[in-house]
């Protein structure tokens, strides 16, 4: 399994990791199809201007006032700065490393909910937690239709097929999530012998036996090929 976060990729999911404080995500086709909707994607990074649109988006909701608008947009940016690091300095053959980059990125929203919480009132941070889940939800939802949309024409699925594809590819990309959460709730004792790459490949084996179940063995070896393909393409780490 692969796993490569793009720049554009990392712009994005960045200001969404900040509002919804949503884990990252792990996927085997570049992160930038999970949110085609948005013209950011092509656009170069510019914290100050995804600060405004994160800000303006939740301005009403959450009620701020021009005074916690300009004492948010500081540590905004930086987070966002921070978080795109991150993620597009990312890169993992097997996602092992993926429990780093979550353990990055939560030290990263904690830190920012910490100085969000000595500007916003009680009733203000309920209503960003709100907010959180429903990003959160969104990213999900999204995140689930890009993994069927990449292998719907290889596969040339069937009406019904799909919903049961989606589903189980969405049960694996939620499995991988909850792992990544595990290790990084970890307190760094070993727990268990067994490594997060025989954990990571558990779920993809478990995904397999139940893809095996609604594909035929043609669109099977399609699907192998398409994930042999997306490793192949997958970008190397700098020396």
């Amino acid at each position: 399994m692969t796993f490569r976060l793009s720049d554009a990729a990392a712009i994005l999911l960045g200001a969404l990791v900040v509002l919804a404080g949503a884990a990252p995500v792990s996927a085997q086709e570049p992160p930038a199809k999970a949110a085609p909707s948005s013209g950011a994607a092509t656009q170069s990074f510019d914290a100050g201007k995804l600060a405004d649109q994160a800000i303006a988006g939740t301005r009403d909701r959450l009620k701020l006032t021009d005074d916690q608008i300009r004492q948010i947009k500081p540590p905004l940016m930086e987070t966002m700065t921070k978080l795109r690091q991150s993620f597009a300095g990312y890169w993992s053959a097997d996602g092992a490393q993926f429990q780093t980059l979550a353990r990055e990125v939560q030290s990263i929203r904690e830190s920012f909910r910490s100085r969000l919480r000595a500007i916003l009132s009680t009733e203000q941070m309920k209503e960003y937690m709100t907010i959180s889940k429903e990003v959160d939800k969104a990213l999900r939802d999204t995140t689930c239709a890009a993994r069927l949309a990449a292998v719907k024409p290889r596969l040339a699925l069937s009406p019904d097929q799909e919903p049961k594809v989606g589903s189980i590819l969405c049960e694996d990309w939620e499995s991988k999530r909850e792992l990544a959460l595990e290790l990084t709730a970890s307190t760094g004792d070993p727990a268990s012998t067994v490594s997060p790459e025989a954990l990571y490949q558990k779920i993809e084996d478990a995904t397999e036996v139940q893809l095996k179940q609604v594909l035929s063995p043609e669109q099977m070896k399609a699907y192998q090929a398409y994930l042999t393909e997306a490793r192949a393409k997958a970008p190397k780490p700098s020396p």
